[in-house]
């Protein structure tokens, strides 16, 4: 399983200019998801909903690699994916899908096989 995870991760940081949504992109949407979840009246919707999309698109295609617990709610997820760009920006200019997946496997590890 962890050849499977390190072949993801090279291939998805390494495809060279194989994307269109970078860190950067996803920053502006996933502040107005945050302003959504406060309750903000100044939230732009669309925006909040184009975050929660695009890292629920990614969850749900990398979830076959992981070991997510049962009870984990998709808030739970965007909160986390929203932490983790905001405590990173040093990764701001990856590939978007790069930083969500990054977070989703240090996040839901799979046991070793050793």
């Amino acid at each position: 399983m962890k050849s499977i995870i390190s072949t993801l991760l090279v291939f998805s940081a390494f495809s060279a200019d194989a994307y269109f949504y970078s860190g950067n992109d996803l920053r502006e949407p996933m502040q107005q998801y945050l302003k959504a979840e406060a309750n903000d009246k100044d939230t732009d919707y669309s925006k909040a909903f184009e975050y929660a999309g695009y890292v629920i698109g990614v969850y749900d295609s990398t979830t076959p690699f992981l070991c997510t617990p049962s009870k984990v709610s998709r808030n739970q997820i965007l909160a986390m994916i929203a932490k983790h760009l905001n405590s990173n920006p040093e990764d701001w200019h990856l590939p978007a899908r790069t930083i969500v997946q990054s977070s989703l496997f240090k996040s839901f590890p799979c046991p070793s096989e050793d």
